[in-house]
């Protein structure tokens, strides 16, 4: 009896195996961002590390890459602050007394600071599509305009609060 019981457990661990991984994400597909077509030479556009400019020659290559350097520089400063101004955000709304103007004036700054990398982004993204041909601009303003905007990866928060993959999704605890 004792043998049958554990049969059948090792039967249902491995059926419940075989259901989980048949909803596995597939790999590159056949698009632009991956597959039959894809090459390792063609460089990332700005901030996507998925999808490529297609026909890009070596000085373009090059222009580019040193455009992302000299941006990530500028950039990661302003994210590293805004990482501390979400941490003491959220030390400053779990203690027993709120300081309600301490946390507008974090909240201002913040948003400051937002300010900054938006127009840092905007002004990148603007100096690469500068160096781009007409045909390399349409793929260029395809992958900055909603492709994978408003996704998270499994366990993440996406932009806006949602866990999991796309919309719909259920929300993140606080996130309602």
């Amino acid at each position: 009896m004792k043998n049958l019981t554990k049969k059948i457990s090792v039967l249902m661990v491995l059926a419940l195996f075989a259901a989980t991984s048949s909803f596995a994400q597939p790999g590159r597909g056949m698009g632009p961002c991956g597959g039959a077509n894809y090459n390792k030479s063609q460089a990332y556009p700005a901030g996507n590390m998925q999808c490529r400019i297609p026909d890009l020659t070596e000085e373009q290559q090059t222009k580019i890459d040193a455009l992302r350097v000299e941006h990530l520089k500028a950039v990661q400063p302003l994210k590293n602050q805004l990482n501390e101004y979400q941490a003491a955000y959220r030390t400053l709304l779990t203690a027993d007394n709120v300081d309600t103007k301490a946390v507008d004036k974090l909240i201002d700054d913040k948003t400051a600071v937002m300010n900054k990398l938006m127009k840092l982004n905007a002004a990148h993204r603007a100096d690469v599509r500068a160096l781009l041909t007409d045909e390399q601009k349409i793929y260029f303003d395809r992958m900055g305009a909603g492709h994978g905007k408003g996704m998270a990866m499994r366990g993440q928060r996406g932009p806006r609060g949602n866990q999991g993959y796309g919309r719909g999704m259920r929300q993140g605890p606080g996130m309602n």
